[in-house]
């Protein structure tokens, strides 16, 4: 999957949260699925799907690498925090290395390397991982 709108808090592309294994086995290819205490890793292209084993029910999807889904129509894999507050006026908040927008439940940011070894820096880090979560 190299496409698809990211909606906080229901779901990226044609991946929704709540939806069972059966359901995602119907619409994506799996690569590979790793087993967690308590849920089962799904891989497979660009995307990473969280199941809940007791309940049979996707609990988060992550994208990463090549996705190209966006989210308002502009944050996507590789822009920065920096762009998304100037383009689009969001402030945003960070929590265990995660990084939040304030106001935006279901969604979450994980940062990459900047370029710069030397100095790290939040806001000009671009983002390498999208979460959608309840």
């Amino acid at each position: 999957m190299k496409y698809g709108n990211i909606i906080p808090g229901k779901c990226i592309g044609e991946v929704y949260l709540d939806m069972n294994i059966k359901q995602i086995y119907e619409i994506i290819s799996i690569n590979k699925i790793r087993e967690l205490p308590t849920h089962y890793l799904i891989y497979s292209e660009n995307i990473k799907i969280w199941i809940d084993k007791k309940e049979d029910r996707v609990t988060q999807i992550l994208v990463e690498n090549e996705f190209k889904g966006k989210y308002n129509g502009f944050i996507g894999i590789g822009i920065t925090l920096k762009e998304i507050h100037d383009k689009l006026n969001l402030n945003w908040y960070e929590n265990l290395d995660c990084y939040y927008l304030e106001d935006t439940k279901g969604i979450c940011f994980e940062l990459g390397d900047s370029g710069n070894d030397e100095y790290w820096d939040e806001e000009t880090a671009p983002i390498i991982y999208i979460s959608v979560f309840k």
